[in-house]
């Protein structure tokens, strides 16, 4: 990492650690950067979610089979891959509208891997779905990471930290609901899942207002956050 990342450029005299620390405060009453915590949250909960549903309660071809579950989660890299290499292209959208789509396209995809489940969740239909799903959530991560840079300039570290925090709180609410919900069934829980990304769509609705008119760089995951 001291060889591939940026120097930081310091401003003024700084206050370090600590400084980042007593920002965080002031950060989280901002209503547009808690609204983006927020739908990280949601984002996060949904795709641990979904995941953990396939895993004890999806297709009786692929539920409690650590072989077909494995397969079906390698069959989602290739979006992995193929968002960070059209970073060039997405960038040509605004950070916040790019996240709004994603997350439209991530309950999209939760909502067709709940209908397959009805019509008999056969496993190339589920893959491709859920394909669409990560490639919907890998987008949207720096997206988030973009808006939230542009929201807080003078305090970006604490900003993307809180970020970061928020990543880990709805991975580990993830399993919680898929947990809460089993009784509904696999098809349930997706809908659930839907709904919450959802609530996350509107939440990264709020962001798109009073924008700047020119997208703000930003990084092509949200891990190499830390350039800024």
């Amino acid at each position: 990492m001291r060889r591939v990342l940026r120097p930081t450029w310091r401003h003024g005299t700084g206050g370090g650690l600590l400084q980042a620390f007593a920002a965080m405060p002031r950060l989280l009453r901002r209503p547009r950067l808690g609204a983006l915590y927020l739908s990280t949250v949601a984002l996060m909960s949904a795709f641990v979610a979904l995941y953990t549903a396939v895993a004890i309660a999806g297709p009786p071809n692929i539920a409690g089979h650590s072989s077909a579950i494995l397969a079906l989660r390698a069959s989602a890299l290739p979006a992995l891959i193929a968002v960070p290499l059209l970073a060039p292209v997405l960038q040509r959208l605004l950070a916040p509208l790019r996240a709004v789509l994603a997350f439209a396209l991530a309950a999209l995809a939760a909502l067709a891997v709940a209908a397959g489940a009805f019509l008999g969740g056969h496993t190339v239909p589920l893959a491709i779905a859920l394909l669409l799903f990560v490639a919907a959530v890998a987008a949207a991560a720096p997206a988030i990471v973009g808006t939230v840079n542009a929201n807080a300039p003078h305090a970006r570290g604490a900003a993307v930290a809180l970020y970061g925090c928020s990543m880990l709180i709805g991975a580990s609410l993830g399993p919680q609901l898929t947990g809460a919900l089993t009784g509904v069934g696999f098809s349930g829980i997706l809908l659930a899942v839907a709904g919450v990304l959802a609530l996350g769509l509107l939440l990264a609705l709020l962001s798109l207002r009073h924008q700047r008119t020119t997208p703000q760089p930003e990084p092509t995951t949200s891990g190499t956050a830390a350039r800024r």
